[in-house]
């Protein structure tokens, strides 16, 4: 593993450094995100091109909330993170600082590429809310379904949610 610093802004062009350094087969996560360990292996054996998690649990941290989103499939794009796909161009516009998920996504769809719906039992993924996230547990949180943070958060260690909030 190699740790590279890079400016944080415009984030389009931060996204696509760190793309461009990564090899082979890539997951789009953002450094407040977590897989779950059996959808990471999913990924691994699947030979979809563009795999999208079919569910991603969000948890904010300053009042233990958490709901959990489910992607019906569709084109529509609920959340970015835990994506697969299997290419090295830079996916993101690199002058946007916002709208980067939708960026990407109709990125990859224009260059052919269908995303694929996996799903494991509980989460795919999850994304901590702390409070400097672009997107607040709020703004994600009406359209998603209300659950125990256990469900959200059952295979995240509590030291490492610790670490993002520190």
């Amino acid at each position: 593993m190699e740790h590279v610093w890079t400016e944080n802004k415009p984030l389009g062009q931060k996204w696509n450094t760190a793309w461009g350094l990564a090899k082979g087969r890539k997951m789009i996560l953002g450094s407040d995100d977590f897989v779950n360990p059996v959808y990471l292996d999913a990924c691994r054996a699947s030979d979809a091109s563009y795999i999208m998690p079919g569910s991603c649990g969000f948890y904010e941290h300053s009042t233990g909330k958490a709901c959990v989103m489910r992607w019906d499939g569709s084109n529509t794009m609920l959340y970015g993170t835990g994506r697969v796909y299997d290419g090295d161009d830079p996916l993101w516009t690199p002058s946007r600082n916002r709208g980067l998920d939708q960026d990407s996504h109709c990125r990859i769809i224009a260059r052919g590429h269908t995303a694929e719906r996996l799903e494991v039992p509980g989460v795919c993924a999850v994304d901590v809310k702390t409070g400097v996230n672009l997107w607040g547990f709020g703004q994600v949180a009406h359209r998603a379904s209300e659950v125990p943070r256990f469900l959200v958060l059952g295979h995240v260690a509590p030291s490492l949610v610790e670490r993002l909030v520190r």
